[in-house]
């Protein structure tokens, strides 16, 4: 069987406050730390998928990202899958309700 990777984008922000550096995800109220802007990006990434799985395993998905009012979008452009800044890709193969679900 072949598989198919998949992962979503959310918003991002990092900032600094005094010695740690603070990454957020202000639409979903998911926020992170860590010793470098890098450390805090990846902390983020696992609380994301944390939340995701959190979300799928209850059922509230839909209602969370509508209330956030995130507009879910599928691309498959070069374009849209370069890396940038101000976003932070989670992988679907790090929510493990979501491998379940998929099949």
């Amino acid at each position: 069987m072949k598989r198919v990777g998949v992962s979503i984008k959310f918003p991002a922000e990092v900032h600094r406050e005094r010695d740690t550096w603070v990454a957020s995800c202000p639409q979903l109220h998911v926020a992170s730390q860590g010793s470098t802007a890098e450390e805090a990006m990846a902390m983020l990434q696992e609380a994301l998928a944390l939340f995701i799985e959190g979300c799928c395993e209850e059922g509230i998905m839909d209602r969370v990202l509508e209330e956030s009012g995130l507009e879910v979008q599928v691309t498959a452009n070069a374009e849209n899958r370069a890396a940038r800044k101000d976003t932070v890709s989670v992988p679907v193969n790090m929510v493990p309700h979501a491998q379940a679900v998929a099949g």
